[in-house]
């Protein structure tokens, strides 16, 4: 595929993320088939408890449902075969486990329910998916948990719903997704059986037990402005109902925060034989929201006009916006109006932070036509990944990794095995923060040196908790504080995590009283209120929203520790397609949009590519290995 000004057809953008957790990416259309390998777990934990004594039903009728099982989603995705088709295979685990129900409490849709009326000890479920690709459009045929506007399996319980048939997408036009395909056979939730599809009949809207042998779907997301994309989508249930989805996603900046839209009409009727009988539904439903930090308001309003309600298939989620767990509000002529709060739980730590900030800023600026994904592998603060790339990923011009000093420092120290700062290409900086030393808000320690003097009386009285081990950045800017005290760093406690997220919430939960890290990582919880920095290891106050936090040298620690965050690529890139991503980033950085996204995520300007990079990078490894040989830390 062609990207922007490059003369050779570079593959799909990857991205490796190294700074606090190291990542691997998704497969390229000519990757090897196991090499780009890789496997996701997800476990899910869910109690229900609904209640129906208070109904006016007869006491013959069940008159509470109560469950609690665990559920496990194994996802391994092949890589592709090399050649311009490429062919792949991915396979989905499932299995939900009972952990507690009993006759007379079933029906939550956690778990199947025998004949009996009690409810399974466990059931589990395999799907697997062929997939073939050619350039950016791939045919997936087998098993799918599709979010789509036509069709949304729910994933509210244990086990997802799983819909079986093909899908196709494609990406081949700028700004432009295709998506089309037939799903014939679904697996409910609470499940293992394959069956047709059915139309929801909720409140009697329709008919009960009406099946389709299929559904027919086409639809394409068309970004033509930025912070715009409309959305057209189309579906058939096989004899039942007919549906053309309209809907329009916005997305600016204004002021601090980021205001968006999304506006829905969806137009129902019915098709073929019309085995439900008459549909005849207009669904208008809108929401607008604003988000600031990790907050996000919001205020929808939805409304039902037509004969009929709302169609969609049974056990799937209306997409909808007025759809939530208590009700779909889908009824004839039924109307309603939602107010929202969320907050982002992903605040409690910001990994990947290098690897956000490229993804967002190349897509806003347009200067790439392939989606850019980002899986995370953590691994030695980046060692697993460096290792893969210079050995595996060579030549590949479609992968770029994320590093950060903390991957420098353990280069200077010979912690990336047999390779060392010369063994990749060294591509952009994009931007450096510093250390930053953090407490709970709520921690006696209200400055550097309460801290110190604490540490003074009894260095084991306090626990530290930081990214990586002993040697890491994080490690080492206590240690300079501490050497700078009079304290032997040996003498510390220290609690070793693989990155700023887990330990920031280690120091929130109160297994640590404070945390070394990048100030990037812990000023979402600073405009929470949740934390206190101590002292930002800068050489003077920082600009705008930081600057009331105060230096370690106003304090009387002449310390400070910039953070670089950026790029590099594997060792034997063409110096074309090296210098194709160059003048990308050379564009990106050169950018006013990009400048405003790197101050949201608290990251000051430092932009070098090339050479100059490189010049910087050998220069501050120097200068790590004479700093690491003062402590002994040298292999």
């Amino acid at each position: 595929m062609m990207l922007a000004a490059s003369r050779q057809a570079l593959p799909p953008v990857r991205l490796l993320c190294l700074a606090i957790a190291a990542t691997s990416a998704a497969p390229l259309a000519n990757a090897a088939f196991i090499e780009d390998s890789t496997a996701s777990l997800t476990v899910t934990n869910i109690y229900l408890n609904r209640d129906f004594r208070e109904n006016t039903q007869p006491r013959k009728q069940q008159n509470k449902r109560e469950e609690w099982g665990q559920g496990f989603r194994l996802g391994l995705q092949s890589g592709f075969t090399e050649g311009t088709i490429g062919f792949g295979i991915d396979a989905m685990g499932l299995l939900g486990i009972k952990l507690d129900s009993g006759k007379g409490r079933t029906g939550t849709d956690l778990l199947p329910v025998h004949d009996d009326g009690r409810s399974a000890d466990d059931f589990s479920r395999l799907g697997l998916t062929a997939k073939v690709k050619v350039s950016a459009t791939e045919l997936r045929y087998g098993s799918h948990v599709p979010e789509l506007p036509v069709v949304k399996a729910s994933d509210s319980r244990l086990l997802p719903q799983v819909f079986e048939g093909g899908l196709l997408t494609s990406s081949e036009l700028e700004g432009l997704t295709f998506t089309g395909g037939r799903l014939d056979k679904v697996i409910d939730r609470a499940s293992t059986d394959s069956e047709k599809m059915l139309l929801n009949a909720k409140n009697r809207r329709f008919a009960g037990g009406v099946e389709a042998d299929h559904l027919d779907l086409a639809g394409v997301d068309y970004k033509f402005a930025p912070g715009f994309t409309g959305r057209y989508y189309f579906a058939d249930l096989d004899d039942v109902y007919r549906q053309h989805f309209f809907g329009l996603l916005s997305s600016h900046k204004v002021g601090a925060g980021t205001l968006s839209s999304d506006v829905r009409y969806i137009v129902s009727r019915d098709s073929g034989a019309a085995n439900a009988g008459k549909v005849d539904n207009q669904a208008f439903n809108a929401m607008v929201s604003y988000g600031l930090g990790n907050h996000k308001f919001g205020l929808g309003f939805q409304d039902m006009s037509g004969d009929t309600g709302f169609a969609y298939i049974d056990g799937s989620d209306p997409f909808l916006i007025n759809f939530v767990q208590i009700n779909d509000f889908a009824n004839a002529d039924e109307r309603s109006w939602q107010a929202r709060y969320d907050y982002n739980f992903a605040g409690l730590g910001v990994p990947g932070l290098t690897c956000k900030l490229a993804q967002s800023g190349l897509k806003d600026e347009g200067l790439l036509k392939a989606p850019m994904r980002v899986t995370y592998m953590p691994g030695g603060v980046g060692a697993v990944a460096y290792n893969a790339v210079v050995a595996q990923r060579a030549k590949d011009p479609g992968t770029i990794t994320a590093f950060s000093s903390g991957s420098l420092l353990n280069l200077a120290q010979g912690k990336f095995g047999r390779y060392d700062e010369n063994a990749v290409r060294w591509l952009a900086a994009v931007g450096t923060d510093y250390g930053a030393i953090t407490v709970r808000d709520d921690s006696p320690y209200k400055n550097l040196d309460d801290l110190v003097q604490a540490l003074k009386k009894d260095p084991s009285s306090i626990v530290f908790g930081a990214g990586a081990t002993i040697g890491g950045q994080d490690w080492m800017q206590t240690a300079l504080i501490a050497r700078l005290a009079g304290i032997d760093p040996k003498n510390l406690r220290y609690v070793a995590f693989e990155g700023g997220g887990e330990t920031l919430t280690a120091m929130l939960g109160g297994h640590v009283q404070v945390t070394s890290s990048g100030l990037g990582e812990v000023t979402p919880q600073l405009e929470a209120k949740k934390v206190r920095i101590l002292a930002v290891l800068s050489d003077e106050r920082l600009p705008g929203k930081l600057a009331e936090i105060p230096t370690a040298k106003e304090q009387g620690y002449d310390i400070t520790w910039p953070v670089i965050r950026g790029f590099y690529m594997g060792p034997e890139v063409s110096d074309e397609q090296f210098n194709w991503w160059k003048q990308q980033f050379d564009t990106l950085l050169a950018s006013e949009e990009f400048a405003k996204l790197r101050e949201q995520r608290d990251l000051l300007p430092l932009s070098a590519t090339g050479d100059e990079l490189d010049t910087l990078v050998h220069k501050q490894v120097a200068e790590y290995k004479a700093l690491a040989g003062e402590f002994g830390l040298m292999q």
